[in-house]
Parts: C-alpha cells; sequence; structure tokens
C-alpha cells in the first residue's frame, strides 16, 4: 500500500504493529483529525518524535512509523476525548508536509513483514521473561504468541521501559533475529553481574 496525505501524529513513544495504544486528544488539529479518518477508514500513521514536542509546532518525525485504527472513543471525565487505536502496518515515510493548522501529513509506503518465524533457541530467555511479564500485567496466557519471534520482540519493546531511541530502533530493524538481539543486549546490561 502507499498513499498520500495520511495523517501523522507524533509523538514521544513508539506504537509497534499488533499493539494497542490509549491516546487522550485535545489539540485541535487532532481533533479535526479523528473527525476525519474516523469518516474514512480510521487510521492515521503514529511517528516517534526524532526533534521538537508532543505540542505547538508541528515535531520532525522520524522516517519509519505504524499506522493506526481507532478501534475504541470515549469522552474522559475531564471532557478531552479518548482513543484507543491498534497498531497495524509499519510504513516509510516519503514525503512530508505541514498543513498550516500545524497537522504533519505524508506519503507512506506501507513496509512488508517478514513471514513469522519462531523465538530461536538462543533467545529462549526473551520468551520466558516476556511470559513472566505477562502473567505479572494480568493478561491472558492465550494470547502469548511465542511462536512469533516478531511478535515477541514488539510485546517485549511495548513492557520494558526502553530509551526511546531504541524502541525506534527495534521498529524500524527488518529481521527478527536483529530485533530480538538489540533487546537481548539491553537485558543482558540490566542483568546484575554473577560475583
Amino acid at each position: 500500500m502507499n498513499a498520500d496525505a495520511v495523517p501523522l501524529f507524533p509523538l514521544s513513544t513508539v506504537l509497534y504493529p499488533g499493539g494497542g495504544l490509549p491516546l487522550r486528544i485535545f489539540e485541535r488539529r487532532y481533533l479535526d483529525m479523528i473527525a476525519r479518518v474516523m469518516r474514512d477508514d480510521g487510521r492515521f500513521g503514529i511517528v516517534a518524535i526524532r526533534e521538537g514536542r508532543e505540542v505547538g509546532s508541528a515535531a520532525l518525525p522520524a522516517e519509519i512509523g505504524t499506522l493506526a485504527r481507532i478501534v475504541d472513543f470515549s469522552q474522559e471525565a475531564d471532557g478531552l476525548l479518548g482513543i484507543r487505536v491498534q497498531g497495524e502496518q509499519r510504513f516509510l515515510i516519503t514525503a512530508s508536509e505541514v498543513r498550516p493548522d500545524n497537522l504533519l501529513t505524508g506519503s507512506i509506503r506501507v513496509l512488508a513483514e517478514p513471514a513469522p518465524e519462531p523465538l530461536p533457541e538462543d533467545e529462549a530467555r526473551l520468551g520466558e521473561l516476556l511470559t513472566g511479564l505477562w502473567a505479572e500485567l494480568r493478561r491472558s496466557q492465550s494470547d502469548l504468541r511465542l511462536h512469533d519471534a516478531t511478535w515477541v520482540a514488539y510485546r517485549l519493546a511495548e513492557i520494558l521501559p526502553l530509551r526511546l531511541e531504541l524502541k525506534q530502533k527495534i521498529l524500524e530493524t527488518p529481521l527478527p533475529a536483529d530485533k530480538l538481539a538489540l533487546l537481548s543486549r539491553q537485558v543482558a546490561a540490566w542483568a546484575p553481574t554473577e560475583a
């Protein structure tokens, strides 16, 4: 899929394919954007911020983001619009434009994902880590997809307290084994050294 003038929502976080994200919408440009996309197919792009801030002038986005589909919305107690989005496909921004209302739009090319592949034996501890975290978060064990290395990498990257740059690198990295290697190095750096 290639598309032009896709609304882009720069954030200080990363949305991964298959992941969910709650958002509170209060700026007029984004309220208008949400109204438009809900009349269309309910999708827009979420991109990590490379430079700038979430509010005010349009931020400079990372080149790779994730298409987000609105799956739920509600009015919050404080009157703000609350939405929940589901991450779908990664995309590359091929061109972008800041509209007069400071809404960022872009021409995008959806990036193909590799076929699901099993978690390599030498990364089994990442599967064990995710299983433990999943239980602590009280998520259904039946939802675990340990047979899909990319899915494991994305779920760990969502849950673990990683720097934004590393979260983005995991999104950008095409091969599952390389995504897992980035996570494995970080997890090893956190592990206490043996005496």
